[in-house]
């Protein structure tokens, strides 16, 4: 998502606090196609009216979710010994998070450097107690844009571009190329025929050039 903004072949993305700065050039992360520094960027904030700098996240942000979680079996969880472990996790203080961000020289594990603390998902078979009510009012907020928004036909790229806007490049050169009234076309930076062939079959583009 942040990939697309970084291209220009998008106006809005929602991702996680952290990417902009991370991926942006001169991030820790920043990729080859970061051409961006995070300051060409800006969190739309959710009074609808105001826009602050990408490190303003904790005071402009749509919603808040735990950014990873444990994975286990119903089995394991509804075990006694998988609730004396969800119940020794959620209760843990500052010190046991801490110890627990670093084990064996091994660093993000089991326990992200960024954590705070572990929380207790309320209904473990359904993933709603995971994100939070305000997330999924914020995802379903999304989907009713999804729905307003004109037939989008999205065509999967099996390369990766030299330029930094081919997305939108490809994009507005076949709709002006077509010009339907019934859809307009999306470009997909896919990287290759694999990826491309995967995300239509996954249905994360509807068509590819082989």
């Amino acid at each position: 998502a942040f990939r697309c903004m970084m291209e220009d072949a998008g106006d809005v993305a929602f991702i996680k606090h952290t990417t902009a700065l991370e991926y942006a050039q001169g991030g820790s992360k920043a990729a080859s196609w970061s051409a961006l520094p995070s300051s060409a960027f800006r969190l739309v904030c959710p009074d609808g009216n105001s826009c602050v700098t990408v490190d303003k996240w904790a005071s402009c942000n749509i919603a808040t979710a735990a950014a990873q979680a444990f994975l286990s079996t119903t089995t394991f969880a509804a075990s006694p010994m998988g609730a004396s472990f969800i119940t020794a996790m959620a209760a843990a203080n500052d010190a046991a998070v801490a110890t627990m961000k670093v084990v064996g020289g091994q660093a993000n594990f089991p326990l992200s450097a960024s954590t705070v603390g572990c929380l207790r998902v309320a209904n473990p078979s359904d993933f709603s107690g995971h994100f939070g009510a305000n997330a999924l009012l914020a995802f379903q907020a999304i989907r009713d844009l999804e729905t307003t928004a004109g037939p989008t036909v999205r065509l999967c790229v099996p390369f990766t571009p030299t330029v930094s806007n081919y997305a939108q490049t490809c994009g507005s050169a076949i709709n002006g190329a077509v010009q339907s009234k019934d859809f307009s076309v999306t470009c997909i930076i896919g990287g290759s025929a694999e990826v491309c062939a995967a995300l239509v079959a996954a249905g994360g583009a509807d068509v590819t050039k082989l």
